[in-house]
């Protein structure tokens, strides 16, 4: 490559063969002089290391791209981000966004199916991510099943708004893996040196933050960073830790929603839901808490928790209680849950521990549980029917699987969502849709669960329509279980289910 004070060489370079071929050379050397000292000739050796520079090279490429997906990785990533961010601070009018993407319950997916079918998906994600941007931007792996996106030159925060909605449409469409199909989804956030930052990884760090908040939101949502996501994310960090801890200091507690015979007034079941009594922030939703439970995986202890707590509070219901003789109770299932392979032997567990049979236990699961993997749903259903345990579809109608799939699985029971039963009483279309689930349940040998009962119209509607059971404020609020005892001698001298139930 050079002389050295003109003496030693080193000159790499490339080289035709005769064949045609070309090769790279070095040239390592000195020049030999004369009296005068003038160079009258060298000598030295020349090697080919064209083998050597193809390794040097793929050792390089392979420093910065995903190995997997074959995109650029993190660090090749962080390298293009400070450039955009050094030539915004040259030029202020440079501006580019930056999006943090994470698929969304991809473990369930990995853990499932398996790791090679997880490996084909992130493939296939990382083609379509490279499918919606222009070219000059960067599409890259983060890791596991995190990417990100540098959108350079935009003229305002419309343009990365823009490609984040390209990426929830290209991942709509399912993707066939070993003749299966996948739903995916992504929780996009994006970040721009238009709304502030300062160095590259603040603008990743921003990036991520408001996915997190997208995340939180539901799946397949975006979220534009905002500077106030931080305590809010905080929050979120903070409650993620204290749920850690939430089984362990006995802060998670169940209650109990009566379930009711609509044509004889008489209580079958009760629906068992958890509730977390926060040290500090009090009473804090299911609606808040178990979308974290899933994220983390504490979903599975707490459910194992929730099926033995539920069946022994059966038990002792059943020791104290003549009314409770026929009673059965259910639980619900989280998706995670219903691809855990340790479920059967933990409601075995549940069941032998209180003393209880199958037939005492009812599982609601969601329509979204069923589709993550029909083949092994199928299954699984069947070996839990077997056993003698009742199956219902927890919010039955809300789900895009209704009407295409339930026929497949062996499923006792809908569960008509509230939304449905909510419009009975002034929407002509809210009687139509409960109409039709209840004649798809009939044909199909199922019975119904009306959720959200809240007024005695509602109730003769239902009962009118051929609805077998509901549940919902009008009959009894959810209740700890020591309170079951008076509900269920009130009742008794209610069998009608009437106004004075509501008041239990």
């Amino acid at each position: 490559m050079a002389c050295v004070d003109g003496q030693a060489l080193n000159l790499e370079g490339s080289i035709r063969r005769p064949d045609g071929v070309r090769r790279v050379v070095q040239l390592l050397g000195r020049p030999q002089r004369n009296e005068d000292g003038k160079i009258i000739g060298l000598v030295g050796t020349l090697t080919d290391i064209t083998e050597r520079k193809q390794i040097e090279d793929r050792l390089a490429y392979e420093a910065l791209h995903d190995p997997l997906t074959g995109i650029p990785n993190r660090a090749y990533f962080m390298e293009q981000l400070n450039t955009a961010v050094q030539g915004g601070r040259i030029d202020p009018n440079s501006a580019f966004a930056v999006l943090f993407i994470d698929l969304d319950r991809f473990k369930v997916i990995n853990d499932s199916l398996g790791h090679l079918v997880g490996d084909q998906l992130l493939i296939e994600c990382a083609h379509r991510l490279g499918s919606v941007v222009r070219e000059g931007d960067l599409v890259a792996r983060l890791g596991g099943d995190e990417f990100a996106i540098l959108i350079n030159n935009i003229a305002n925060l419309e343009e990365p708004v823009a490609v984040a909605q390209r990426i929830h449409e290209v991942l709509q469409v399912p993707v066939l893996l070993e003749g299966r199909e996948v739903f995916i989804s992504a929780s996009v956030g994006v970040s721009s040196n238009l709304t502030g930052s300062v160095e590259a990884v603040d603008f990743l760090r921003d990036a991520d933050t408001a996915m997190y908040q997208a995340k939180h939101n539901g799946r397949g949502q975006s979220a534009l960073f905002d500077p106030q996501m931080y305590e809010q994310v905080a929050t979120q960090l903070t409650l993620e830790n204290d749920l850690q801890r939430a089984l362990e200091r006995q802060e998670l507690v169940l209650e109990y929603q009566p379930i009711v015979d609509l044509h004889r007034a008489q209580v079958v079941g009760f629906e068992a839901l958890v509730r977390w009594h926060h040290p500090r922030w009090g009473v804090i939703s299911p609606n808040t808490f178990i979308p974290l439970a899933e994220e983390t995986g504490l979903i599975l202890s707490i459910g194992e928790w929730t099926q033995k707590t539920a069946c022994q509070q059966l038990q002792r219901w059943r020791q104290r209680l003549p009314q409770a003789a026929a009673l059965r109770m259910s639980v619900n299932l989280s998706v995670k849950q219903f691809a855990n392979p340790n479920l059967i032997a933990s409601i075995d567990d549940a069941l032998t521990a209180a003393d209880l049979s199958y037939h005492d236990l009812r599982l609601e699961i969601t329509e979204s549980a069923l589709i993550e993997n029909p083949k092994t749903a199928e299954s699984l259903l069947a070996d839990l029917q077997e056993r003698g345990l009742q199956i219902c579809i927890d919010d039955f109608g809300t789900g895009y699987s209704s009407l295409s799939m339930v026929h497949r699985f062996p499923v006792q029971i809908l569960k008509i969502d509230r939304s449905f039963t909510n419009r009975l009483e002034d929407d002509p279309r809210g009687v139509a849709m409960v109409q039709s689930i209840l004649a798809l349940a009939h044909s199909l040998g199922m019975t119904a669960i009306a959720e959200g009962v809240e007024t005695l119209v509602q109730w003769q509607i239902l009962q009118a329509l051929g609805c077998t059971y509901g549940q919902g404020y009008y009959i009894a609020k959810p209740m700890a279980g020591s309170d079951v005892e008076t509900f269920l001698q009130g009742w008794s001298n209610h069998p009608s289910g009437g106004n004075d139930a509501k008041t239990t």
